[in-house]
């Protein structure tokens, strides 16, 4: 049986699960490129020391309040079949609101509309449990607006994750994350029936689980509501994506 060659881009490749996203793909032997989208230059060994799959595209910085679309075409989108969004920042990196929504709201939805724009087959988005646009928390308001504009994007396939809190070696110190993360360690018991979608996931689970979706062939049935639509938006909680990391 001939493998289905396929070429992929990762936005956020030098964070904690778009880093292990790259590494993991350039070990599969269906992708014959990996795009790894960065805002800083890396060499492909950084992700694998030998891979030879790998391509780093350097994005730079663009000011909140200006369109990604300019930045984003300069990609190469030729030949792509699969897009793996591993966006996101924080309100202490971001500075404000507006920087905040510029890179978890704008940037995920300025890709999707590129991904659609190329007739990308199979595309994956990080949100967050919990995402709502009723939640108290902004940063849960975000994720359920940039979720909305996935669904009404109209890609062929969009997965949409939603991983409880991610464990792994971040580059900036995060202290809520460290708390829950001993927690975690101390009573692991905790994570049964209703509060078993609150189990952390570590970012080589999440990876594993965000491949091993975009690989089922066929997909999983279709929702109810999409039955007659060129399109399809599959939502995966944390509890699924455990599950399919194994």
């Amino acid at each position: 049986m001939t493998l289905l060659r396929k070429k992929a881009i990762v936005f956020g490749a030098t964070g904690l699960v778009g880093r292990q996203v790259v590494t993991n793909l350039s070990e599969q032997t269906n992708f014959e490129q990996i795009i790894a989208v960065t805002r800083t230059p890396q060499p492909s060994s950084w992700w694998h020391p030998t891979a030879s799959t790998i391509t780093n595209h350097v994005l730079f910085d663009v000011p909140t309040g200006t369109d990604w679309t300019n930045a984003l075409q300069q990609i190469d989108w030729l030949g792509v079949t699969d897009v793996f969004v591993c966006v996101g920042t924080t309100m202490r990196v971001a500075g404000s609101a507006a920087a905040f929504r510029h890179v978890d709201v704008d940037f995920p939805i300025a890709i999707a509309t590129l991904a659609k724009h190329n007739d990308i087959q199979r595309f994956v988005v990080i949100s967050s449990i919990g995402a709502s646009v009723s939640s108290p928390f902004f940063y849960l308001k975000c994720k359920a607006e940039m979720e909305q504009a996935i669904i009404t994007a109209e890609l062929p396939i969009a997965h949409i994750v939603r991983p409880s809190l991610l464990i792994g070696e971040r580059t900036e110190k995060r202290s809520g994350e460290r708390f829950a993360i001993m927690f975690s360690n101390l009573f692991p018991w905790i994570y049964k029936g209703f509060l078993a979608k609150q189990k952390p996931i570590t970012a080589t689970q999440l990876s594993r689980a965000m491949i091993g979706i975009m690989n089922e062939w066929p997909v999983p049935p279709i929702p109810k509501g999409y039955d007659t639509s060129p399109s399809a938006v599959f939502f995966h909680e944390s509890i699924t994506l455990h599950h399919k990391s194994e």
